[in-house]
């Protein structure tokens, strides 16, 4: 839209933001280099940041207040916006999409675009459209993740015990009161006074792509909170007035269809820090594997100062001429998808991808393989962006 074209963003919630939104996901990772402190995401992601008062190199954010920030952004931009909405199907002719059945309110209907955006986060579109894909490793996706909050804890008294926590979680482990298999609890600080974020719940075994176990996810993830909070509350007096106020709209999905494209982002362009000259984005964080069949985490730095940037390429699905997909489905290995699935690389990726399709659109070409990436990277550099 910035580009001067029409735009409709469609968009499953009643709100904008994506997994900060409705999986409330927090903070932002890192989006700077290991060492150095070098920015590495910029672009629409920093112009966000900035929207939001956060402070050069913040993790942290207010959810309700990036939701309109959001709009406003796409307001000022001439984006169209149709919220509610679920895209049910695609139809396809000689590898050219020509519409999409969607679904609101009770109605059926279809849009028609020249060029089409998977921003699902799980390649439902590309899927639709009959692409090529990867389900995790060999099926296996790392485990979902239920977020959720406390309120009205004795701060003072937290931190006086945080790093006993952990030994005190193994103890229960071991007894058999706690049954999340994850290793230990990670929570984060909140901007709210009294207010904990906890990134802890561990479901396993889960294909987020089918009906079925996205339910037991979600039952799963809601036994394993009460868990925590029940944990919390029976060894720490710092929790004993604690409430829970407030669990995800839906549990967080870290990795599903990692696309079959025209290149496949590898663990050791991710490590090596291999830079592309068709690069539209960069990422300087570490590979992040939570392991999708119980207990353990897998992390690998990049060396001190070291980034990689994302191909254009990774973003194009093979045998379809107007589809490009963004987020953390693009086609990837498994352990390169954990290390770009952050959010301000993602937003950085769909950032490039929009202006691929500007430009697809504005050259009246008839293939995203014939945009030309020197000049999407050009235009992302006129706008701040890093790639």
């Amino acid at each position: 839209a910035r580009e001067g074209c029409r735009t409709l963003l469609v968009e499953r919630n009643g709100f904008l933001g994506g997994a900060a939104g409705d999986a409330l996901v927090l903070p932002f990772m890192r989006y700077s280099t290991r060492g150095d402190n070098r920015r590495v995401n910029a672009g629409l992601f920093l112009e966000v940041q900035q929207r939001l008062g956060m402070e050069e190199g913040s993790l942290y954010f207010r959810e309700e207040e990036l939701k309109i920030a959001l709009e406003d952004l796409c307001a000022e931009y001439g984006v169209t916006l149709l919220y509610h909405t679920e895209i049910t199907g695609a139809l396809v002719e000689n590898g050219v999409l020509t519409a999409l059945d969607a679904f609101c309110a009770g109605r059926h209907f279809k849009l028609y675009a020249p060029v089409y955006i998977d921003a699902t986060g799980d390649a439902n579109l590309a899927g639709m459209a009959g692409c090529g894909y990867e389900l995790g490793d060999k099926g296996s996706c790392q485990p979902m993740t239920l977020c959720f909050r406390m309120a009205n804890i004795d701060m003072e008294g937290f931190e006086k015990i945080r790093r006993s926590i952990n030994p005190c979680y193994w103890e229960d482990q071991k007894k058999g009161l706690i049954r999340n298999p994850r290793e230990n609890v990670l929570l984060f600080h909140t901007l709210i006074p009294g207010v904990l974020h906890f990134n802890t719940t561990r479901i396993i075994h889960v294909n987020p792509t089918d009906p079925e176990d996205l339910t037991r996810a979600e039952r799963e993830g809601r036994q394993q909170v009460m868990e925590m909070v029940a944990f919390l509350k029976r060894h720490f007096e710092c929790f004993a007035q604690a409430q829970l106020i407030m669990t995800a709209a839906r549990a967080g999905v870290r990795e599903s269809r990692l696309i079959h494209g025209e290149y496949t982002l590898t663990e050791d362009d991710v490590l090596s820090g291999r830079h592309f000259e068709s690069g539209i984005a960069r990422s300087a964080y570490k590979i992040d594997i939570h392991n999708p069949g119980g207990t353990g985490t897998v992390l690998k730095n990049l060396p001190e100062g070291v980034y990689y940037t994302i191909p254009f390429e990774t973003c194009i699905p093979k045998e379809k001429k107007n589809l490009l997909v963004a987020g953390r489905c693009i086609s990837a290995t498994h352990a390169a998808q954990s290390s770009f699935r952050i959010m301000p690389v993602c937003c950085c990726i769909g950032e490039g991808a929009g202006i691929g399709a500007a430009l697809f659109v504005k050259k009246g070409v008839r293939d995203l393989r014939m945009v030309d990436p020197g000049e999407l990277r050009a235009i992302l550099q006129k706008h701040g962006a890093l790639c």
